[in-house]
């Protein structure tokens, strides 16, 4: 499907474009439809690992990259190395495959980016700039998501609008800021075709959780069929919106796809509930009514209390036609029932 890679000079820092391509991009409407050349990075991600399947099962030709290798049994199929970090790396991977639309979901979480700063601004930071810069170079779509960590304290606690106040005061959400407004002076100034979502708190039953402010919402059922308890490390009171892991897919590829002319803006809320982490658990215990919870909160509780209640998605709903299934007892009773199978087929 892809071409064997060979190194390709890279370009530098700032890459200039020509004035033909952007004016390509200008003129362009039409969103990455099926049979597009679609780089995933990040693929080993929580998202990554199943939007590659899901854009696949759409008809794109779809190669995962990742600075970590697949185990032996994964199902990513085509694969490369591509380190973010680096322009050449992005460069030789965009050119032998001829890619025309870039999905960009390397990056480092919310919880890790305040722990290692420095490796954060590498990776969410210098590799979202040079995303940005190969996308105008090689005259491509770019995907890449936002999150509710862009918002911060000054920014309204619940129905935060689309156009708001974006004054964060994590690491992770200033990187995320800084894509948002790269994105937007991409297609300003140059035509870019960018999009991102900002992405609330993402559920999956599949990846294992990685440290992130809403992880518990992954672990707390897992050890609710496990071991029965459960330490929390949010107050119970604490409360944020949410997205299950197949609205989030469902969603994601729709906004790629969606025609360019259809949307009125770059960034876009995305959200389909918010609930406390209390309510959560009692969600779970309406099916484990066993199930044991204490909560002691640590540094991702700072995090958790900068973050809205919950967001206005109307506009997403309203341009491209965004409309999450699962509620939450869906996502919990979806989440024991899948985990369960899981379980069983390692005993």
């Amino acid at each position: 499907m892809f071409r064997t890679m060979s190194m390709v000079a890279a370009g530098g820092m700032l890459r200039k474009h020509a004035a033909a391509g952007a004016a390509a991009a200008l003129s362009s409407t039409a969103g990455a439809c099926s049979g597009s050349n679609v780089l995933v990075t990040g693929a080993l991600g929580q998202i990554g690992m199943e939007l590659v399947d899901v854009l696949r099962a759409n008809g794109d030709n779809v190669l995962a990259t990742d600075i970590r290798r697949p185990h032996k049994s994964s199902s990513l199929g085509e694969f490369a190395y591509c380190d973010v970090t680096r322009p050449e790396s992005l460069d030789e991977v965009i050119v032998n495959n001829d890619i025309s639309v870039l999905v960009h979901l390397a990056g480092i979480v919310s919880g890790a980016a305040e722990a290692n700063p420095r490796r954060a601004y590498e990776v969410n930071t210098l590799g979202q700039y040079n995303v940005i810069s190969a996308a105008l170079a090689h005259n491509l779509t770019v995907f890449s998501p936002s999150s509710i960590a862009a918002f911060g304290p000054t920014t309204p606690r619940d129905d935060v609008p689309n156009s708001t106040i974006t004054e964060p005061t994590t690491n992770y959400g200033a990187s995320k800021v800084y894509g948002e407004s790269m994105g937007r002076w991409g297609a300003a100034k140059h035509g870019l075709d960018y999009r991102s979502l900002r992405y609330p708190g993402v559920i999956s039953y599949k990846a294992p959780p990685g440290g992130g402010t809403t992880d518990y919402a992954c672990a707390a059922p897992l050890a609710a069929l496990t071991d029965g308890t459960y330490e929390c490390y949010l107050a119970p009171e604490t409360t944020m919106p949410f997205s299950y892991m197949p609205d989030i897919l469902a969603g994601t590829a729709a906004f790629i796809a969606a025609d360019r002319a259809a949307l009125s803006t770059t960034t876009y809320n995305l959200t389909s509930c918010s609930f406390s982490a209390a309510e959560f658990m009692e969600a779970i215990k309406l099916r484990i009514p066993n199930f044991e919870v204490t909560y002691k909160p640590d540094l991702r509780q700072a995090i958790a209390d900068s973050w809205p209640r919950s967001i206005d998605d109307s506009l997403a709903r309203a341009d491209w036609a965004w409309s999450p299934r699962y509620g939450l007892q869906e996502i919990v009773d979806d989440m024991l029932e899948n985990m369960a199978k899981n379980l069983e087929g390692e005993a």
